[in-house]
């Protein structure tokens, strides 16, 4: 199986205009605008993009060590391996297609969070072991 995320941008003039992240699955698109992380008072921190408000695809990326936003660009790591580096590693992640069926786990990669504008992009390029993910996600992370 061949997973993609592709990023499609609203064509306008408009500087303000909304940009609208997808999520492709075989021949299934799914939106991806919703994007929520759980706070960086735990062990890890994990950061779900989703399709609200179902909430029943989702992309999430696992972060270890961290007391802060992510920014830059982070190699997946195992975060137990004694060269683990919060601050240019991740620790895992997962795709969930859909409710009941199981999830995707990621093999390696890399994830890149930067701003954009009052929001963020996160962009990512991961081998599953399903296939490639690939995409973009722009807008707001908010905290759970």
């Amino acid at each position: 199986m061949f997973v993609s995320l592709l990023i499609i941008s609203a064509c306008s003039d408009d500087d303000n205009a909304r940009q609208k992240s997808e999520v492709r699955l075989e021949y299934d698109f799914y939106t991806l605008d919703n994007a929520i992380f759980d706070g960086f008072d735990a062990e890890t921190t994990n950061f779900d993009i989703t399709d609200s408000p179902e909430n029943e695809h989702v992309l999430r990326l696992t972060f270890a060590q961290i007391d802060a936003m992510p920014d830059g660009t982070y190699t997946l790591h195992a975060p137990f391996e004694d060269d683990y580096d919060p601050n240019v590693h991740f620790a895992g992640g997962a795709l969930y297609p859909a409710f009941g069926e199981p999830q995707i786990l990621f093999l390696s990669g890399t994830v890149t969070f930067s701003r954009s504008g009052s929001g963020y992009k996160i962009v990512f390029d991961i081998e599953t072991t399903e296939g490639s993910l690939e995409g973009t996600y722009i807008g707001p992370i908010s905290q759970q």
